[in-house]
């Protein structure tokens, strides 16, 4: 599929013409929150297609007259968005890394989630190595679009590739949609979610893999998760990514304690972090020694029997090749 954005009409409304029906049907359905916002251009992706990282996220929002004011009347950030869709050069091709526009809504929302990562890389970087590609293009206050538009296979075209090419991968928001859309992600070992998506901030803390993962890619040495964590807070972020991840596959149900015999037996694994192997993770779970039930999570047991090495001294080796066992096992529960 060609880019279909070269395509976009010069005049508001700002929606394609294979797209036009579908978002017309909607905006007739729904009330206005959720209504697309036709006035606005769209923005399905910002940065380079063939960029090394690659943000997943969900639609770009709609805030207000403010918006409305850039995309109607700041000239040089509509040069932007149209030479962004365009995939023309630009001097931050991740356009909301750009200077000019600290003003924009865009701007302000994007250089607080990447914050740390421009500190670290630095701005120009960072946008040449960047692009974001939303799930659905167009502009809504809040989002419900229930089907696919034909747009919208422009970007699922464009993760197969950033796959294919073995690009870094952080989904922000949306992991159940983008997943059914490109059922390769769940395979995808380049794959990092968030801690939480509903706090999208591109940081060690929300994303301790995928943010050191980031900065070997720009060539930024990695920082040293046990100097930045204490160990209660390394095995609070790890179980956050692994409920995160198990909630994201629908698999809630094993989240909780299993009410029969027959389920407990078949559930009875124990996730360990910790040198000496006794510390389990405390759950929710009615059960506290039960813990996470999955049998996949089996393949989670971190001991020093699994270590090449007697670690038993050395934490830091320890949590490293802890976070790399999780990182295995978030990967064989997405083959499921």
């Amino acid at each position: 599929m060609q880019n279909p954005w070269t395509e976009l009409p010069k005049n508001s409304p700002f929606v394609l013409d294979i797209d036009k029906a579908a978002i017309d049907n909607h905006n007739q359905e729904v009330g206005y929150d959720f209504q697309i916002v036709p006035d606005m251009y769209p923005e399905p992706f910002y940065g380079h297609h063939d960029a090394d990282i690659v943000i997943l996220n969900l639609n770009p929002g709609f805030g207000g007259e403010e918006d409305l004011k850039h995309h109607r009347k700041n000239h040089y950030f509509i040069e932007l968005l149209k030479n962004n869709l365009w995939q023309n050069e630009l001097e931050y091709p991740f356009i909301f890394l750009d200077p000019k526009i600290s003003d924009a809504p865009g701007y302000r929302w994007w250089n607080a989630r990447l914050k740390t990562l421009v500190e670290k890389t630095g701005r120009s970087k960072l946008a040449k190595s960047l692009l974001c590609l939303e799930f659905f293009p167009y502009h809504s206050k809040k989002f419900n679009f229930k089907k696919l538009i034909n747009s919208q296979h422009f970007n699922f075209q464009l993760v197969k590739k950033a796959i294919k090419r073995e690009a870094l991968i952080i989904c922000f928001r949306g992991f159940k949609k983008w997943s059914s859309a490109v059922p390769e992600l769940l395979q995808y070992k380049k794959l990092f979610p968030l801690n939480s998506s509903q706090s999208v901030y591109l940081t060690l803390g929300n994303c301790p893999l995928g943010y050191n993962a980031v900065l070997n890619v720009l060539g930024v040495p990695a920082i040293n998760l046990h100097e930045q964590m204490t160990n209660s807070r390394l095995r609070e972020k790890i179980m956050n990514v692994i409920k995160l991840k198990i909630a994201e596959l629908g698999m809630d149900e094993y989240l909780t304690t299993p009410r029969t015999s027959t389920r407990k037996l078949r559930f009875d694994a124990h996730i360990k972090l910790t040198p000496i192997g006794k510390i389990k993770f405390k759950t929710n779970a009615e059960n506290p020694s039960q813990q996470f039930i999955h049998p996949d999570l089996k393949r989670l047991k971190i001991s020093r029997d699994f270590c090449p090495v007697n670690i038993s001294n050395n934490i830091d080796l320890y949590e490293n090749f802890a976070l790399e066992k999780l990182q295995e096992f978030i990967y064989e529960i997405g083959l499921k």
